[in-house]
């Protein structure tokens, strides 16, 4: 009775992707959407030398990036000209305005130029600083005006002579606030000695306040020394900018700013600086030509140590089934918890499906998330074994093994346990409802086995065959194991070609996770099985599915796995001398996806990868940011290269909110993380990577934000707003794999 049952559900195919996570009732909200398609409901030791995994061979590695900034392309001047008498005819550069002049008139102010904008904030003081000399020596004056009113607030006049000299003018700002103040340099009539035309040079223009707005957008954690470096200005900020050593307050290097963009996605007019002449380790910030600077940040040629494993050690408190200890889970430590046999739903089955990891903010563990962040692990140590330290102050610490590969195996056991014996893999092991915020050892609940579907099985099968090949030099017993887990579930998969699609029971609460397409799992699996055998039958399933519909080997979520297949037949196995034409067919396919991406990047100045921003955009750029580097790898052409690191700067700063999306980092980050564990202990859980802006309105929160509200803006740093501000192992696996990509 029990295998019909079971029989019965593989035949059932889902026609809508919906969200992630059904409605929960109050006070323990998830995320709210609900099925439209009626379907079948059931202590750090020195780093060990690393071996490589079998098999993988990139053509390019990571390199310098020896490219000058372009400070000419996409600059325009922000200064105006003013002319009453005479005249006054400037060349505007990013760090210098000549400036010919001469006929008669009244007064210096009978010719400027001028910048407006500049506010004029009570209690503070206004700091003009410029070098200046002219062709004779001559008079000019700075003056402050009230832009709007035309009104005179303050003035200063100036002697220069032929040389090159250092000027400066200050002032008190001692009444209200004027936020359109314009700083004028007023170069006209100077007497009969100035009638004839005579040049007046102004450079390295400074207007600062005493009390700076720290408004410009950075990588809050930091630059590697190699490699393209931007800042961006959320509005037009002047036309240069310097980068001054925090320590020595040297100015070590002026640019230009340039690409005013108008984004709708930021509602913002955005700028980007260049500076990635400055190379040297040290401590830096960024001052604008208006006085707008940016928090400190280092340049380093390991800036984000602590970060990855940080990100990594998240993922180890998420392990389920075992007790976290003290000595390195801290205020988060916990007895073992969910151990008991989980009951397949409406048989009589009852499993030992122990361990795995809570996949989010609940202490639900889900197949197809699982294994999607346990396959990010296996390609962060495929990407580059160096940057996979077995020093990460986790559980298994300085056993000799990489510590992402001790993480992703904890998650591949529990995977090999949740295959069930009709080689299909269960989809979900989860409690009747999602806990109240408390410890995951005091939800008594008891566990239940959801249904096998294709997708939760595809991924399996992928994640399996990778794992085969990067275990193989390590253990080769657990990689066969793999690899025939793998065989098996993929028979399961050739005699179901449906797409299986199983919803929650009724009575069950619990992650949806539902997938309309299998078709781009399913590419995953035959491509990675034919990198682990060599097998040709699998290298026509994956070609079969490709010539079905290119799409099928494309994207790197849960759901759209043809990424990873695309990159292991390119990457892994004899791809090339068996097949040369498929070969350069799966180049040219991974070329087309990351060109899309590219094109993306290259028309913001945040240089964000999105168009919109859904539920778990971080975790997508994190994914987009793989294939850009995946390009790179392939190809040597550094714009994707560039590209990845810039969403690498996204996540840590350098986006429209100002905050390093990773909790208990950069100078603003996430304090009230969407986390049962971390919520019930009333501590900060640091390391993990929020979801970010979802412009769906997904939870109360996003809901009541103003109907302007831009896409990239929908975010909330709140317990309440799950749909922006939760956690999941593979938003952070996707995090690592990518900085992993991006290193040496």
């Amino acid at each position: 009775m029990a295998a019909l049952v079971l029989l019965a559900a593989f035949l059932v195919v889902s026609i809508v992707r919906i969200a992630r996570r059904p409605a929960e009732p109050e006070p323990t909200p998830e995320a709210t959407q609900t099925p439209e398609t009626v379907v079948i409901t059931p202590e750090p030791t020195p780093t060990p030398e690393v071996v490589k995994p079998a098999s993988f061979a990139f053509p390019y590695e990571v390199k310098e990036y020896a490219a000058e900034p372009d400070n000419t392309s996409g600059y325009k001047t922000s200064w105006g000209t003013e002319v009453r008498e005479g005249y006054v005819t400037p060349t505007f550069g990013y760090n210098e305005i000549s400036i010919d002049t001469g006929g008669e008139g009244v007064g210096l102010e009978s010719g400027s130029v001028y910048r407006d904008g500049i506010p004029f904030i009570n209690g503070t003081t206004i700091t003009v600083r410029f070098n200046a000399y002219g062709s004779i020596a001559r008079n000019i004056r700075v003056a402050a005006v009230i832009a709007d009113a035309n009104e005179l607030y303050t003035e200063t006049p100036f002697a220069i002579t032929t040389e090159n000299q250092v000027y400066e003018m200050s002032f008190k700002c001692n009444r209200d606030t004027i936020w359109n103040g314009r700083i004028a340099f007023q170069v006209g009539y100077d007497g009969p000695h100035s009638v004839d035309n005579n040049t007046v040079v102004l450079s390295h223009i400074r207007i600062t306040s005493s009390a700076p707005e720290q408004g410009v957008r950075i990588n809050q954690l930091g630059y590697l020394t190699y490699g393209q470096k931007r800042c961006t200005f959320p509005y037009n900020c002047g036309d240069g900018f310097d980068v001054i050593n925090a320590d020595t307050n040297e100015n070590v290097y002026t640019g230009a700013i340039v690409y005013g963009v108008n984004d709708e996605t930021t509602g913002e007019n955005n700028y980007y600086g260049d500076f990635s002449a400055v190379t040297q380790p040290g401590s830096y910030y960024i001052q604008a030509q208006t006085g707008v600077t940016s928090p400190v940040f280092v340049i380093s040629e390991s800036p984000y140590a602590a970060l990855d494993d940080s990100l990594l050690r998240m993922i180890s408190l998420q392990r389920c089934g075992v007790s976290l200890d003290s000595s390195w889970a801290g205020d988060l430590a916990h007895a073992e918890c969910h151990t008991g046999e989980a009951n397949a739903w409406q048989t009589q089955i009852y499993k030992d499906v122990s361990g795995g990891w809570h996949d989010a903010g609940d202490y639900g563990r889900y197949v197809k998330t699982g294994a999607k962040a346990a396959s990010d692990l296996l390609w962060a140590y495929i990407f580059n074994p160096a940057f996979c330290t077995d020093a990460a102050a986790g559980p298994d610490s300085g056993n000799g093994v990489p510590d992402v590969l001790d993480e992703a195996r904890f998650e591949l056991e529990w995977m090999l346990k949740m295959q069930s014996d009709y080689k299909g893999v269960y989809t979900k092991a989860v409690t009747p409802s999602f806990a109240e915020f408390i410890d995951p050892a005091e939800d008594h609940q008891n566990m239940i086995l959801i249904d096998p579907e294709s997708t939760s099985t595809a991924t399996f099968v992928g994640t399996m065959a990778t794992a085969s090949l990067v275990y193989r030099e390590i253990d080769p017993d657990f990689a066969d194991r793999c690899l025939q887990a793998a065989k098996v579930a993929d028979e399961f998969l050739d005699d179901h070609p449906e797409n299986v699609v199983v919803l929650n029971p009724e009575s069950v609460s619990a992650g949806a996770y539902l997938d309309d397409n299998d078709q781009e799992v399913r590419f995953y699996a035959k491509a990675a099985l034919y990198a682990a055998t060599g097998d040709k039958r699998y290298l026509e399933g994956a070609k079969q599915l490709y010539s079905a519909a290119p799409a099928n080997a494309s994207g790197l979520s849960w759901q759209t796995q043809g990424a990873y297949g695309k990159f292991i037949l390119l990457a892994a196995g004899n791809l090339q001398s068996d097949d040369a034409d498929f070969y350069n067919t799966m180049l040219s396919s991974l070329e087309s996806e990351a060109n899309g991406l590219l094109s993306r990047v290259d028309s913001n100045s945040y240089n964000s990868s999105l168009y919109d921003y859904g539920w778990g955009s971080n975790g997508k750029i994190a994914e987009n940011g793989m294939i850009l580097s995946m390009a790179y790898r392939m190809t040597g052409d550094m714009r994707y290269q560039q590209a990845a690191v810039e969403q690498v700067n996204y996540l840590l700063g350098k986006n429209c909110l100002n905050i390093c999306f990773v909790s208990g980092f950069g100078n603003y980050y996430p304090h009230h993380v969407h986390s049962r564990i971390a919520s019930a202990r009333g501590v900060e859980l640091h390391g993990a990577l929020v979801g970010g802006s979802d412009m769906f309105r997904e939870d109360p929160v996003m809901q009541g934000m103003p109907w302007n509200t831009p896409a990239a803006k929908f975010y909330s740093d709140t317990l309440e707003s799950f749909s922006t501000n939760e956690i999941t192992v593979y938003w952070n696996s996707a995090f690592i794999a990518l900085l992993s990509a991006v290193t040496r």
